[in-house]
């Protein structure tokens, strides 16, 4: 009878399993003073603050607060300025109407100079209140592999303090040279301390973001007496964040309304191996450059950065040192062309009500307080109330469009939005990849590179691998003899969206359908083209799509010529199949098909319910595709009872989907549009059950839905791993070449995401000398120390007055800390 019993409890909590996340409801809301949000997390009566406290703030509350907190340091923001290139050649003019403009930020050299005019330091130390530290590329000091970027910055010889002095001299000799240019030749002088074109100022605009008076408004004010300085005539444009974004990033670069801006970043995501942050910070690729990809604008190209990004982007790499060699160049080359100058990084303040949440979160250690943070936040009553904070009140700055490239651009809605969606393939907080939605069965590779250096590979593909047809607008079989680089096979867990409809993989067959046809032009006449889609995917179709098919068992096989080299490790995530049909990279967000398909038409055919005139490129006239906009929702609605008036089957779906079965499906996302009064339908752990643009109120509750795929706390085994610290590292810094160099590191290790900390005991520790091949291992740790000797051969070997070198420690390469130092040598 006991073992009945028992069997019967066991098999009730196997039925039973909680799906989604800990929290049963989670309140998102908005505070415009930092000091009243902090006070509102400290006294309990909000449990998360998400958005980050600088640290002077920190620093400046009383004991007694601090002790109700439990804090989260993370180096995730970082300020650069984003500087207005157009034309980006001779003899550097803009015309407007019946006036011609100079741009010194046309002319390169003027542009690679403020490398050398900024002082770094001073930023770091007088406005950031010495919280953080320098930076020079798109990538964070001190995480994983951060370093090998900075030897670029190393090797073109940029200093914490500057050369302003070295600046100016490049400045005024390429103003000179600009002055001679016979087009210029008259009209571009200098009287005395400033400069003119035809006899007017040349102006420099600056827009700055009056909302962060302690910190970007100084910037910019800091940098304007500097442009001051050197003769240029500088307009203040200091706006919110909404004026400055809309001015800067929706705005064609040629009607020269803008300068210079300064921006600020979230780090977005923990990072190993830097060729997302590169590419969005460098290159055009991602449509995150002045012009932003939009084709009736002028746009920014650099033709050797887009060939080297191209390779990184469709995994044209055979092994990891050509990966880091290509990596690296795009980092000079952007470095040099210098579009964006990058300043300095800040160690953000993630603060938490330390009753309230009943154990430590995961988090990125790169990015912060993240989507794990908020689906494993413990709370006594299973509800979670989050604070974000805009100075303006509201938080919602971007559509959220799940399909154009400018959707979800703010932290503010992402923060919001990504529980409501799962991943293929997402990230743990230590930046390495994590099957979720597919799953990895098998793989296998065999590439090479022919003698015209291009990358092949000796798989044969079946022949009934099919591809999307953009012409015939259907799927047709690859054929006989073909081969690929990669096979993968992966299981999809397809689950349920929000509306309760099954995935299938007809989802998944329509996302691949989709993007095709939105990439190609296929006539004049073709209304199913965006040139910032087509950018995003254009190249990844081409270059490295080869087949797919689903087996019998209906798992996906996938044929790819992308090859990324062990250790990185993206093949897994290179050729999963996924519903999102979204052109950024914005985590795994995706609608169901009729959604998508209702929106395309809105777009492609018109005949809105409003009259609007909907879009996925933010231009005038054009409004934005907004699935929180109760009038696009009701748009959208409209729409659905028109396809199903039509019966309506999407053509990529013909001879998959019948009409009954659409229309069902139509009526059923109606039924939640309806009901919601807004049009995001996810497939993740919780989904948006309220939505309150203009206060910036959200509510989300769990899916609980047994078609979800997973329990609670599934994936918290993840994330509580051992992680190691450099605390301390002791040497001679001025050294001659007579004896070794010892050099003393102190280890600490920890179990994330706790902070209690003991002597390390386990880890790897080396050395790299900058821009060099020799690498030197640490002795092994014991008692939390190691030590690594450079013997004084090596030392007498150096050519300069110095040598910098980067210590690394860690666990498995789960997450590496680095160190870099200098010694002086005699």
């Amino acid at each position: 009878m006991k073992k009945i019993l028992i069997l019967f409890i066991m098999l009730n909590i196997t039925i039973f399993a909680e799906k989604g996340g800990y929290s049963d409801t989670i309140y998102y809301n908005v505070k415009m003073s930092e000091e009243i949000a902090i006070k509102d997390v400290a006294e309990g009566r909000s449990d998360i603050y998400l958005t980050s406290v600088s640290a002077n703030m920190y620093s400046g509350l009383d004991e007694e607060t601090k002790s109700k907190l439990d804090v989260y340091t993370v180096p995730s923001g970082s300020w650069d300025f984003l500087l207005n290139p157009y034309p980006n050649q001779k003899p550097y003019q803009i015309v407007k109407g019946d006036k011609t403009y100079i741009n010194p930020f046309a002319n390169r050299e003027i542009r690679y100079a403020m490398n050398f005019l900024i002082n770094r330091k001073y930023i770091v130390d007088e406005i950031q209140g010495g919280n953080g530290g320098v930076a020079y590329t798109p990538a964070t000091p001190k995480q994983p592999n951060a370093w090998k970027l900075d030897m670029i910055a190393e090797e073109l010889g940029f200093s914490e303090s500057g050369n302003k002095e070295k600046a100016i001299q490049i400045i005024n000799s390429e103003m000179d040279k600009m002055g001679k240019l016979p087009e210029n030749s008259g009209r571009l002088t200098k009287k005395g301390k400033f400069w003119y074109f035809d006899n007017e100022p040349i102006t420099i605009k600056f827009v700055m973001r009056v909302d962060d008076p302690e910190g970007r408004l100084k910037l910019g004010n800091y940098f304007s007496d500097i442009l001051t300085e050197l003769g240029f005539t500088v307009e203040k444009l200091q706006w919110d964040r909404i004026k400055c974004i809309n001015s800067v990033y929706y705005d064609n670069p040629e009607n020269f309304n803008w300068s210079i801006y300064t921006e600020g970043w979230l780090a977005g995501a923990t990072y190993i191996w830097w060729s997302t942050g590169v590419l969005q910070h460098l290159t055009p690729e991602y449509g995150n450059m002045p012009g932003w990809g939009e084709n009736s604008w002028w746009n920014y190209t650099n033709d050797n950065i887009t060939v080297l990004a191209k390779d990184l982007l469709t995994g044209n790499i055979l092994t990891i040192e050509e990966y880091w060699d290509k990596l690296l160049s795009i980092t000079k080359l952007g470095l040099e062309d210098s579009v964006r100058i990058f300043i300095s990084y800040q160690n953000d303040y993630y603060i938490t009500n330390k009753n309230r949440i009943k154990e430590r979160l995961p988090y990125g250690l790169g990015d912060g307080l993240n989507e794990w943070s908020i689906q494993h936040a413990k709370t006594d009553n299973k509800t979670l109330n989050i604070l974000q904070r805009s100075a303006s009140g509201g938080l919602f700055m971007s559509p959220w469009d799940p399909i154009g490239a400018n959707g979800f651009a703010d932290s503010f809605s992402m923060n919001v939005i990504l529980p409501v969606f799962d991943r293929e393939i997402t990230q743990t907080p230590f930046g390495l990849p994590l099957e979720k939605r597919a799953k990895l069965i098998k793989t296998e590779s065999k590439p090479y590179r022919d003698k015209d250096g291009n990358l092949k590979g000796e798989i044969d593909v079946d022949e009934d691998a099919h591809n999307y047809d953009v012409y015939s607008h259907s799927y047709k079989n690859v054929g006989k003899g073909v081969k690929a680089v990669t096979k993968s096979t992966y299981e999809i867990k397809f689950g349920k969206w929000h509306h309760n409809r099954d995935i299938t993989i007809n989802d998944y067959i329509y996302a691949d359908g989709f993007v095709h046809e939105w990439t190609y032009k296929t006539d004049e006449n073709d209304k199913t083209f965006n040139s910032q889609y087509s950018l995003y995917f254009k190249d990844s179709i081409e270059k490295s799509s080869v087949g797919w098919k689903i087996e019998n068992d209906n798992t996906v096989t996938v044929w790819s010529n992308s090859y990324f080299p062990s250790p990185i490790e993206l093949e897994r995530a290179a050729g999963s199949p996924g519903l999102k049909v979204m052109a950024a990279a914005k985590g795994g967000i995706a609608v169901p098909w009729e959604i998508t398909e209702a929106i395309s038409l809105l777009v492609s055919e018109g005949g809105s319910k409003s009259k609007n005139i909907y879009g996925f490129t933010q231009k005038e006239g054009i409004t934005p595709i907004d699935l929180k906009s109760e009038v696009l929702t009701k748009d959208i609605i409209f729409k659905l009872n028109e396809m199903i008036k039509n019966k309506h089957i999407p053509i990529m779906l013909k001879n998959r989907v019948n009409v009954d079965e659409a229309i069902k499906n139509y009526n059923l996302a109606i039924k939640w549009l309806t009901e919601k009064k807004h049009a995001i339908i996810g497939y993740g752990p919780y989904y948006l059950d309220e939505i309150d643009s203009g206060s910036g109120f959200a509510k989300l509750k769990a899916f609980r839905n047994s078609g979800y795929p997973f329990e609670v706390g599934e994936f918290e085994k993840y994330f509580k791993e051992k992680l190691i610290k450099i605390d301390y590292v002791d040497y001679e810094n001025v050294v001659s070449g007579d004896e070794d160099l010892v050099i003393e590191i102190n280890l600490s290790e920890s179990i994330f995401p706790e902070i209690k900390r003991i002597p390390a005991t386990i880890g790897d520790v080396n050395l790299y000398i900058m821009n060099s091949d020799k690498k030197y291992s640490g002795d092994k740790i014991v008692d939390g120390k190691s030590r690594i000797i450079i013997n004084k051969d090596a030392l007498n070997s150096v050519d300069s007055e110095s040598l910098k070198f980067v210590i690394t420690a860690g666990i498995n390469e789960i997450f590496v800390d680095t160190y870099i130092g200098e010694i002086f040598l005699y």
